[in-house]
């Protein structure tokens, strides 16, 4: 869950861009590449981010009230901004009061926090159940068709000029134009989207050495070196962790 309170900043989710106003909220689902791209540094930058495991919000809910259901259709079509000031204002002091409970740590406060979430999603959910919120992303035809692209081809080595092929675009002009549209090369792009997919494999309980081929690596040590750089885990060591959140 993202805030934007201030900055000129465009934030890139998959295959569209959006230009952000203040006080935008963007709910990105797990799994799904982002990229915040400030466009004038000079403007203060302020926002307010929470990561949550959805395992975590399923545990909140109860055998009547699911928590993750809304949010998770929300998301479907591109759907992940919520442009409504008086909403943000509203679940603004439940995210400072989280923040503000973990940095403190006072006696009670996990159970402090797990109240405050368990409110605070109880209210998102009625707001997305009540307002109809569509705003789409926009974004280049080339850039998007580049990205089709790529998903549909992570296991193929996906090299540069294979793409360019594709598009019918000179490399270099679309390297830059790729980089100016999403804020990262294509090669960066194709291994976070990668990484990303390897990531969802493990949490469905699949094998290191059954998914590196599927995802377009073809050497297990360079896999490994790779997830450990982007994530600061190893993959083995991440499985065991979202196992240890599912228990």
């Amino acid at each position: 869950i993202f805030i934007y309170l201030s900055g000129s900043l465009t934030y890139v989710i998959e295959q569209g861009r959006f230009e952000l106003k203040e006080f935008d909220i963007l709910i990105v689902p797990p799994h799904t590449l982002h990229e915040l791209v400030i466009k004038d540094k000079n403007v203060l930058y302020k926002r307010i981010v929470l990561w949550i495991y959805p395992q975590y919000i399923k545990q909140l809910s109860s055998s009547t009230t699911d928590l993750y259901k809304t949010i998770q259709e929300f998301s479907k079509n591109g759907n992940y901004l919520i442009r409504n000031p008086e909403f943000t204002f509203t679940i603004k002091p439940y995210l400072e009061k989280i923040i503000k409970l973990e940095e403190e740590k006072k006696y009670g406060y996990d159970l402090l926090i797990e109240n405050t979430f368990r409110e605070l999603f109880i209210i998102i959910n009625k707001f997305l159940q009540e307002h109809d919120n569509q705003i789409n992303a926009t974004g280049n035809p080339i850039v998007l068709k580049t990205i089709n692209y790529i998903e549909n081809n992570l296991s193929s080595s996906l090299s540069l000029n294979e793409i360019a092929d594709y598009v019918g675009l000179d490399s270099f002009y679309l390297s830059h134009l790729f980089s100016k549209e999403v804020g990262s090369t294509i090669h960066k792009y194709v291994i976070k989207k990668r990484l990303s997919l390897a990531k969802k494999k493990l949490d469905e309980g699949e094998n290191v050495k059954d998914i590196i081929h599927q995802i377009g690596f073809h050497d297990e040590s360079h896999f490994i070196q790779t997830f450990k750089k982007e994530y600061k885990i190893t993959p083995n060591k991440y499985k065991q962790l979202i196992k240890k959140h599912n228990v």
